[in-house]
């Protein structure tokens, strides 16, 4: 029998999931208590209270409804490709700490930048008149649609997968719009400064920046194949958002320096707590538009 999507009954019998949420809540509160002081001890709650109300609209709205579970057609060497790709990805995110900048190892890295600058961005920026936060966002852009959503999509287009069996469909888009207003609700709460005027460009560029590119490989990829791997749904999306938060290391390091406790508590506190609720979404959608434009939305209010 399929294990079951249910997020309330699997509680019942889930010490893995109980032990990541606790962590995650304890992680949260450290991080919030280093950047913020004694106040930043509420983050941990309200990371928890965000997470909760996210899951309850997604299992309130999607019930009754069942999405078919992604084919997987061979699932070890799919796996080792993963691996492959996970360690290139690792080596290009870690050119965001210059004393560990290790991007010169990821093979054609560097000749992909070189052409994306040069032949793509270039003559867009010059047409568009662009300079400054712009231009820097369509470089940016660019070069993560590249790296993140076609290097992975090409092996898989290879083993015959169709875009739809991998996610690239718009079903379920909707389910942003309530998840997006409750992601917003918190953010006030927690006292984050939303530039305004901003939002509606920086939510464009964040939906192939980190939206779209983020959700293919982190759950269309990677958590479909671990609920294989561990043959449970939930334990396959719990290990992607530990990963997930996991790979934003070099980012965190680029803002903390090397105070590694504070780092580290941002990977499995907030940032795999929204990697799993971005997992759960998954799950229960088998869509990556309704997890695309909910990342996108979240990274614009920062």
């Amino acid at each position: 029998m399929k294990p079951s999507r249910a997020l309330v009954p699997y509680l019942r019998t889930a010490p893995l999931l109980w032990l990541f949420l606790l962590v995650g809540g304890v992680a949260a509160s450290y991080a919030g208590w280093r950047e913020l002081g004694v106040i930043g001890l509420a983050q941990g709650p309200l990371r928890l209270a965000h997470l909760g109300l996210s899951v309850w609209i997604i299992q309130r709205l999607t019930q009754g409804q069942s999405e078919p579970d992604p084919q997987v057609r061979r699932l070890w060497p799919e796996i080792v490709i993963l691996t492959l790709y996970l360690l290139w990805l690792a080596l290009i995110f870690s050119q965001q700490v210059r004393r560990l900048d290790f991007s010169h190892y990821a093979p054609g890295y560097s000749m992909m930048v070189q052409f994306l600058r040069h032949n793509v961005a270039g003559p867009l920026i010059s047409a568009f008149g662009w300079e400054g936060w712009n231009a820097a966002r369509l470089n940016a852009l660019l070069l993560n649609l590249t790296t993140q959503m076609l290097i992975p999509l090409i092996p898989f287009l290879l083993l015959g997968y169709g875009l739809r069996s991998l996610g690239f469909r718009s079903r379920w888009w909707w389910l942003a719009l309530p998840l997006s207003l409750v992601t917003l609700l918190f953010t006030i709460v927690a006292g984050g400064i939303i530039t305004w005027t901003r939002l509606p460009i920086a939510f464009l560029f964040n939906l192939g920046i980190s939206g779209l590119t983020g959700e293919f490989w982190a759950r269309g990829l990677l958590q479909t194949r671990l609920e294989r791997v561990l043959n449970h749904p939930l334990h396959g999306a719990v290990l992607a958002a530990l990963i997930f938060g996991l790979m934003n290391v070099p980012a965190n390091m680029r803002l903390h320096g090397s105070d590694w406790p504070l780092v580290i508590a941002l990977c499995i506190g907030p940032q795999a707590l929204v990697g799993f609720g971005l997992g759960y979404l998954w799950l229960k959608t088998r869509s990556l538009a309704p997890g695309a434009l909910w990342q996108a939305f979240g990274g614009s209010l920062v």
